[in-house]
């Protein structure tokens, strides 16, 4: 039995709460997502829309436009325009000029496009989880027109090494009532990727929940509503960004922000701890009350954190 259980901790991981407030209550507070503004027509023909909600500072949304536009609060867009950017993985094989040889610049030439199209000298750029290194990337590639980079929960490395760090935190810092909540829900996972049709992904966020989540019974099922992945472009995409490396290129100087959860046992704080030096002008603020998500489970702080920070740069 013991070693089942290490057997389906160890599968949670290479598969890979909101304090005081139930599923509905977030859904109503964040409810006010961005009705589509436009779609940009890229150099090679693909057909990428984009949502622009809020006042302040532009922040182009890498990534990832249906469930961080569910997080992100009211009050921050006060502070921030959010432009929530449809990547190539996100929109059907029929809106793009091809899937064939994809590579990351591709993929930067398309956020500099948007830019470009929206008249914006600089730009902020938001990256959630693996997406933060696809902001990176793009202010690495134009820096002369990046403002600040924001980064959720990002992996520094995707490789054996972050791997193992992964485990090893979750065996010594996860509780035993947590573990067994991941073992409850890898055994009684669904053979159909019901309810999420078209991205196996949001399932596994959803059945590896006490990996991401401060509350580790929390049903986070309707964050991912309405997401797509394109099958032809998804898994190439998530290729290019595993494989991305933070430190290549010149030293980045753009100011960057990583917010981390202390129970976030899918992108671990500790992660960084060797690679934060990589970045000179980094500040990370680890939250104490979150997992993978305090934009939502600490949302108030987040933003106060958040917003005193681009005003101090």
């Amino acid at each position: 039995m013991k070693r089942q259980s290490i057997m389906l901790l160890f599968l949670a991981i290479a598969t890979a709460s909101i304090a005081g407030c139930s599923s509905s209550e977030v859904k109503i507070a964040n409810e006010a997502q961005a009705a589509p503004s436009g779609v940009l027509v890229t150099s090679d023909g693909s057909e990428l829309p984009y949502s622009i909600d809020g006042d302040g500072i532009p922040c182009v949304v890498v990534g990832d436009p249906f469930t961080t536009s569910k997080a992100l609060s009211k009050d921050l867009r006060t502070h921030i325009r959010f432009i929530f950017m449809h990547s190539r993985e996100n929109v059907p094989s029929e809106s793009l000029g091809g899937t064939d040889e994809l590579t990351l610049d591709t993929f930067l030439d398309d956020i500099e496009e948007l830019r470009v199209s929206l008249d914006l000298d600089k730009i902020c750029v938001f990256g959630h989880s693996i997406y933060g290194r696809y902001a990176l990337a793009y202010a690495r590639r134009y820096p002369e027109h990046t403002s600040h980079v924001i980064m959720n929960a990002t992996p520094p490395d995707w490789d054996l090494a972050f791997q193992q760090i992964t485990i090893e935190y979750l065996l010594s810092q996860a509780s035993e009532a947590r573990r067994e909540a991941l073992r409850e829900n890898l055994e009684s996972q669904p053979d159909t990727l019901d309810p999420f049709p078209f991205c196996s992904w949001c399932l596994s966020q959803v059945i590896h929940g006490p990996k991401f989540w401060f509350d580790p019974t929390y049903d986070a099922s309707w964050l991912f509503e309405g997401w797509y992945s394109n099958p032809e472009v998804g898994d190439r995409f998530m290729d290019l960004l595993s494989r991305y490396d933070i430190e290549k290129g010149e030293e980045l100087t753009v100011p960057v922000f990583l917010s981390q959860g202390i129970f976030d046992f899918s992108v671990p704080y500790i992660s960084w701890d060797e690679r934060g030096a990589t970045l000179p002008n980094l500040t990370i603020h680890v939250f104490q009350k979150s997992g993978q998500w305090p934009m939502l489970e600490e949302q108030a702080l987040f933003d106060e954190t958040l917003i005193e920070w681009i005003h101090a740069q």
